[in-house]
Parts: structure tokens; sequence; C-alpha cells
């Protein structure tokens, strides 16, 4: 699979943080939303409002980069086929519930447009052809999550 140097996003997992505690007890501290955490926040009673407000701020921290991207060349083709590779600060957490991340990708990239032209218009099949997730490595100075992608033709 041979990429051009403009189709590759990255994005801190800084942007992913909401603020979590493990314990009533414990303080408040800075932490990834991942899907175990999606599911427990779901489960509460006004878990929705909450969830929805996570979101808004994850795309939030989101958009900008993908604005500067697409100001710096990065256009995508679709249909497409995405991989993420995730570069983390440990092990410690699930691929599964780190990949559950790219739904909040995929929403901010629909909620981005330069000079009126959406980078995404959908992240449905006519859109997203396929996901691969990888744990590319440990990084703790610099956690990420690197995005490339490939047209790929229709069928």
């Amino acid at each position: 699979m041979k990429l051009r140097m403009n189709n590759r996003l990255v994005i801190p997992m800084s942007a992913f943080e909401i603020p979590w505690r493990d314990k009533k007890s414990s303080p408040f501290r800075m932490s990834p939303l991942t899907l175990n955490k999606y599911v427990e926040i779901s489960g509460l009673t006004r878990g929705r409002p909450i969830l929805n407000r996570h979101k808004a701020a994850i795309q939030y921290k989101i958009q900008p980069i993908v604005v500067e991207a697409i100001t710096n060349g990065l256009e995508i083709e679709y249909p497409a086929q995405f991989r993420f590779e995730w570069y983390l600060k440990d092990k410690r957490t699930d691929l599964d519930n780190i990949a559950f991340m790219h739904k909040f990708v995929f929403d901010a990239f629909q909620k981005v447009s330069v000079q009126d032209k959406e980078f995404m218009p959908g992240d449905g099949l006519k859109f997203v052809a396929g996901l691969s997730d990888v744990f590319a490595g440990i990084d703790k100075g610099n956690e990420r999550v690197e995005i490339t992608w490939q047209h790929v033709d229709s069928k």
C-alpha cells in the first residue's frame, strides 16, 4: 500500500481526554474516554447528556487539527480505507477500548468544512470502505494516533 504524504493525520491522545476519577473519593485527572468509560457513563442517570458534552469537547479539540491539515493540502478521496496506528504511554488499555475512539475522529471529520467543501461527507460504507487499528508502540512523551488512508475503487 503506497500512501501519499498528504494522506496522514496525527492527533495527540490528549484530544480524547476527559476529567475522570476511578473512585468517588479520588481526585479528578485527565484520562482518555475509552469504551469501558463510555459504557460506565452511559449507565448513569444523567449519562447521555454527560456523554454528549464529552463527545463535543473531544470533537472541538480534533477539528482545528483537521482544519490546519486541510489548509496544508490534506484531502481524502472516497471511498477510502483507514488505518489507525495508536502510540500509547503504556500497555494497560486494551486496543478495542482505544479503537472505539475513531468514532470521535470520524464525527469530527464530518463537522469540518473549508471553503464550503466538506472534509468527510459521511462515515457510512459509501465513504469508509474499511478500518484497521494497530497498536504501534509505546511513546510516553508523545501519545498519539496516526491516521492514514487510501482510496479504494467502488464495487
